[in-house]
């Protein structure tokens, strides 16, 4: 099932004692809700193994569990065997009706540096420092699809992405909020975790959502439910340097969660080109910076334009 991973630290007193209690309560609930599983181990990791063969481990339940106090561990361990019981009855994405799979496929952009690629040999960078790939959305999760998945399902690879996109595209934003009153920076949010895939489509976001862009806008992707951007404007020379900033400091802090997405600031042109504006770099000296470099969309509509620096 590859549901184990040897190795690792040898767990405290203390943990053991909570692992133990956590085990117990989770055990005691599969037997009053009448649920047919079994928890089974190999010595150095253990999982609830669920029909259909379907293990879940119970080192995230015992990391969750750490988070909370005893008291809440009932409903901690509740919620988490809801959620197995719900993932091991999904329709897996090779199993799906043509009609379900294009309903539930959607694109996504993650980042793909540091291996952030590892498995998604298909994947598209249609942003540069981005890699787009194509993921299932089950209502309460979302499940990437790895490269081995791809072939065995309903649609080719290629009405995979053109389906995904539009169902990316139509995932409900909430209305633009202002991140600075004085700068002019705006940010797009929404309960969904693929505002920021939006990105590879811009045209369904201008002006529908952001409003006129006449001469285009830059934009941030820094984690998955944002994207945040800028109307080019009069000023626009000081103010591409702020933006870029400022993508690089939500990049950073999206770094401590999952949704970290890219550090790049990125220019979209009236005509629908899309380029890389500005991006961290690193110098032989250790030495960071926000390196901003113009390219012939901006600098034709931009630099070239009518517009004061």
């Amino acid at each position: 099932m590859g549901l184990f991973r040897s190795g690792g630290r040898k767990p405290s007193s203390r943990a053991t004692e909570m692992e133990g209690t956590v085990r117990t309560e989770l055990l005691a609930q599969i037997s009053r809700r009448g649920i047919q599983a079994e928890i089974v181990s190999d010595g150095s990791d253990e999982a609830l193994v669920l029909p259909g063969n379907k293990g879940f481990r119970l080192r995230t339940l015992f990391a969750g569990a750490a988070d909370v106090r005893p008291s809440d561990w009932p409903e901690l361990v509740s919620d988490w065997l809801d959620g197995a019981v719900a993932a091991a009855e999904r329709i897996e994405p090779e199993d799906m009706e043509e009609a379900e799979l294009r309903q539930r496929i959607r694109t996504r952009l993650i980042r793909s540096l540091g291996g952030g690629l590892d498995g998604f040999g298909y994947a598209r960078k249609p942003l540069g420092l981005t890699g787009q790939i194509l993921c299932i959305d089950y209502d309460e999760v979302v499940m990437n699809l790895t490269e081995e998945r791809i072939p065995d399902l309903r649609l080719s690879l290629d009405e995979l992405f053109v389906q995904g996109q539009k169902n990316t595209d139509a995932e409900p934003v909430d209305p633009p909020v202002r991140l600075d009153p004085d700068a002019g920076i705006m940010e797009i949010i929404g309960e969904s975790m693929f505002i920021a895939s939006k990105a590879t489509n811009m045209a369904a976001l201008v002006p529908a959502v952001t409003g006129p862009a006449p001469h285009g806008l830059v934009f941030a992707i820094p984690r998955s439910s944002a994207l945040i951007y800028q109307p080019i404007q009069d000023g626009w020379g000081s103010a591409v340097g702020e933006f870029a900033n400022l993508a690089v400091a939500l990049g950073t802090e999206a770094l401590k969660t999952d949704e970290m997405v890219s550090f790049a600031a990125y220019y979209w042109a009236p005509d629908g080109t899309v380029e890389m504006l500005a991006a961290p770099t690193v110098d032989r000296a250790g030495k960071k910076s926000i390196v901003v470099q113009p390219d012939e969309a901006f600098s034709r509509y931009v630099i070239k334009g009518d517009l004061r620096p």
